[in-house]
């Protein structure tokens, strides 16, 4: 499952690398980040009470230049804040790779 897993240090994310693999050119466009308050549903995800805070990503999935998804991400604030998971600039290596490297704030 190459979504959930780190990537090696300097590789693409996941789904880059997965449309390369077939030929095709994957990629992604970060449409929104930043902090907002959990909608019930997430908080409730997250384990988190209502109203918190959480950093949310909006991202535009895409197939060789045309839409295929769009998504949105959430994390805990005191994960996320003052990381990249907060700014709108790609990630190198996805989202999954900055989580499990040991220092975040990078």
């Amino acid at each position: 499952m190459p979504y959930p897993t780190a990537r090696p240090p300097g590789a693409a994310d996941a789904w880059t690398a997965e449309a390369a693999e077939a030929g095709r050119r994957g990629g992604q466009r970060i449409l929104h980040a930043g902090e907002i308050v959990a909608p019930a549903r997430v908080a409730l995800l997250l384990g988190l009470t209502a109203g918190s805070t959480v950093v949310m990503r909006r991202r535009l999935i895409e197939l060789d230049d045309e839409p295929v998804e769009l998504t949105d991400t959430y994390y805990p604030r005191d994960i996320a804040a003052g990381t990249p998971l907060a700014g709108t600039a790609k990630i190198r290596g996805g989202a999954v790779t900055l989580l499990a490297a040991p220092s975040r704030r990078t």
